[in-house]
């Protein structure tokens, strides 16, 4: 008990003598407010980042993150979540194919998708 006494003396101590001291320190912490606001990322710089990251990195980023969603989903949940993203049972995105006529077909798939949304919102 005695300990916790001297703690609480220790801490009255140096909020009395933080009150003593004089104003440059308050102006000290507004200048490592704005050092740690210039650090964070301005809007401009992450548009910049994203129109400047080619489209298939920023797709390789976004199929990490959705993995990593996928994991802290409970069972019920994953098919949903699968489904809005074109994901197969097998974690992979799902490819389908087209047929343009009787000759030719097309296989797009989720990815394709994407990958497509991702160049229009850069445009």
């Amino acid at each position: 008990r005695s300990h916790a006494d001297g703690e609480e003396s220790d801490s009255s101590a140096s909020s009395h003598s933080a009150s003593q001291s004089s104003g440059d320190e308050s102006s000290n912490e507004d200048q490592t407010l704005e050092v740690r606001c210039a650090d964070q990322p301005t809007g401009e710089t992450v548009i910049s980042k994203f129109l400047m990251t080619p489209t298939a990195k920023l797709f390789e980023n976004l199929a990490e993150e959705l993995l990593l969603q996928r994991k802290l989903l409970l069972t019920d949940e994953l098919d949903e979540f699968d489904r809005q993203w074109g994901i197969d049972p097998t974690g992979e995105f799902a490819r389908e194919e087209r047929l343009l006529n009787r000759c030719f077909g097309t296989t797009a798939g989720a990815k394709e998708r994407i990958c497509w949304e991702i160049d229009s919102v850069k445009k």
